[in-house]
């Protein structure tokens, strides 16, 4: 696996996108940071594909040219790799390479002024370990978010500026993050949580060391994975125990937290047996 380090440069972002199944072209975050290519020159995009094969040459050519501000690694793991692994790795093997780490999902619909906004809180003097756009999901705020251990709380209007880590979470796609915080203070992942809860652990990790985030007065749209709309219940039922697993590793520091835990996901997947009628969920 070549991590495609450079060592001799210091970039302004280092980008990280993890894409799976899916042609690069086709992948809206991949669309919209060729629409902010003018605002990242000096930066390094790292495209971690997660997918069964590897993307065609083509592909690999059409993001370089089309993103010829930026520096572009391709790194491909068809074992489909846990994001806390792809994270811890990154942590260890990119040493002091940028000032501030992106991490995207591959379905974010943003455009340039995404980056426009950060570095205008920068050159402020707007110093943060941790800037959050607003995410929306069918013009619903999803990101930042209340987190009261394992229940969530959505914001019904949005914060800007500074915003109090207490008890807040987030999730990953559009975290911009010092990079020293991300490598030197942060200790990293736990590698037992898969594609659910590594953005919650971040989140409760941080709040220990920093008082407060910055979130920029810029939205953008994120598809959801996980979701109970979506008509393969399946599908639905594979991820809710995914989730469910993460938020009891995310709440085991404390037993009667994690006890409190499991009561209430024991409620919840009554609840959507009654609802979905599937017996699944009460597993």
């Amino acid at each position: 696996m070549d991590l495609c380090v450079d060592k001799k440069n210091e970039f302004e972002y280092l980008i990280l996108v993890v894409v799976y199944n899916i042609k690069l072209c086709y992948s809206e975050t991949i669309q919209s940071l060729i629409h902010s290519n003018e605002e990242l020159s000096g930066s390094k995009l790292v495209i971690w594909d997660n997918s069964s094969d590897v993307q065609e040459d083509s592909q690999i050519v059409w993001v370089k040219n089309n993103l010829n501000n930026l520096e572009v690694c391709y790194i491909h793991t068809p074992k489909n790799m846990p994001l806390s692994k792809i994270y811890n790795s990154i942590r260890s093997d990119f040493q002091d390479i940028a000032k501030f780490i992106v991490l995207l999902d591959q379905d974010s619909k943003f455009c340039s002024n995404f980056f426009i906004q950060h570095k205008t809180l920068i050159k402020q003097g707007e110093i943060s370990n941790l800037y959050l756009p607003i995410i929306k999901f069918k013009n619903t705020i999803i990101s930042p978010a209340w987190l009261f251990y394992f229940k969530g709380f959505r914001y019904k209007t949005p914060f800007l500026g500074r915003v109090s880590s207490t008890f807040k979470t987030a999730i990953n796609s559009g975290m911009i993050i010092d990079f020293h915080y991300f490598q030197n203070i942060f200790e990293g992942y736990d590698e037992r949580l898969d594609f659910y809860g590594t953005d919650d652990y971040f989140m409760q990790k941080y709040q220990l060391h920093n008082t407060y985030f910055v979130i920029l007065n810029y939205e953008f749209e994120h598809n959801l994975t996980y979701s109970f709309l979506n008509p393969n219940i399946t599908e639905v039922i594979k991820r809710y125990h995914a989730a469910n697993k993460a938020i009891l590793i995310n709440n085991e520091h404390s037993t009667m937290i994690l006890l409190l835990a499991k009561i209430f996901l024991k409620l919840r997947g009554f609840y959507l047996y009654l609802k979905f009628r599937n017996r699944k969920f009460l597993q």
